[in-house]
């Protein structure tokens, strides 16, 4: 079972995923992409271990090493870890030229490892995403996001844990 949110931007949808995993049971790995606080950027950040790399328009690092480099190691270890729930919040542009990343997520998504994440609007995730019988997608906007907090909830207290 893999569900993704999207929506507007700072409509909630992080939000709702860490709700959820406020009261989840089971063990979870997976990675926030976090806004990066006084500059325009984010940071890459493993939920499991806490490692993270942050990305600005001055980094020296390339933001599809970024991905390629720690984001595949995550996905990697989340696979081997055999955890009951991958989060991938989120999943948007970033990412365009990392291959060897876009083809990580794949494999997590076919794996029998439920994964719960955030996908940003009109990208091509959200029209490989559609075209799976095995994935939901939820939008999420101001005036739903308790809704939809509340499928995500039921859906997430199927997941063994």
């Amino acid at each position: 079972m893999n569900l993704f949110l999207t929506g507007e931007k700072r409509v909630g949808k992080s939000t709702i995923i860490k709700r959820v995993l406020a009261d989840f049971p089971g063990k979870v790995c997976g990675f926030y992409t976090l806004p990066l606080m006084g500059m325009k950027g984010f940071v890459l950040e493993d939920i499991l271990t806490g490692e993270s790399l942050a990305i600005s328009k001055d980094s020296p690092v390339d933001l599809t090493e970024v991905f390629e480099d720690l984001g595949v190691k995550i996905l990697s270890r989340c696979l081997a870890n055999r955890p009951d729930l991958l989060i991938m919040d989120e999943l948007g542009r970033f990412e365009k030229e990392a291959y060897g990343f876009k083809r990580k997520v794949l494999d997590c998504l076919d794996s029998d490892v439920a994964v719960l994440g955030v996908v940003q609007k009109e990208t091509e995730w959200l029209e490989v995403f559609g075209r799976r019988a095995d994935t939901v997608i939820l939008r999420v906007d101001e005036t739903n996001r308790e809704e939809v907090y509340l499928q995500v909830k039921e859906i997430m207290d199927e997941v063994p844990g």
